[in-house]
Formats: structure tokens, sequence, C-alpha cells
């Protein structure tokens, strides 16, 4: 929240847990994702700042050399 960008990057082989790590399996499961978005909230509505917060959002894969836009809706998914 002091204006600073963050990215989660996760890499590695396929089936080694990788989106279990970022999203979680739900419940008291959570990932980093879900447990990071909900603090940032949770901090900027209750955390006495002083200022407005402003968040963006990108969620991309990179698979084969093709950059994905994972929010995208599905009319307008294509390369990024």
């Amino acid at each position: 929240l002091d204006g600073y960008n963050v990215c989660f990057f996760a890499y590695g082989q396929t089936g080694s847990g990788k989106t279990h790590t970022i999203l979680g399996s739900g419940g008291d499961q959570e990932g980093i994702l879900p447990r990071f978005i909900q603090d940032l909230f949770q901090f900027s509505k209750y955390g006495g700042l002083e200022s407005d917060v402003e968040v963006h959002c990108y969620m991309l894969e990179l698979y084969q050399d093709t950059l994905i836009d994972l929010l995208a809706s599905p009319g307008e998914q294509g390369k990024v």
C-alpha cells in the first residue's frame, strides 16, 4: 500500500503444485493469492489510510511462448 508494484510468479514442471500454491483448494486451504487479496482489501478498508487505494489486477499465463490474458472475457481472449 506504499505504492509498490507486486507480482506473484509461479514457475515449475507440470504437476508440481503451482496452481495449488497460488489459488489453494478452498476452505482453510486457501493459496497465497486469495489470502493476499483479502488482506489487501481489509487493510485498505479498515487500515485508517488517509488516501484512496486503487488496485489494478492482471492474470496472465505464458504457455509455449504464448502470453494469454486469463481475465479477458471469452470473446476478447487472444494473445497479449
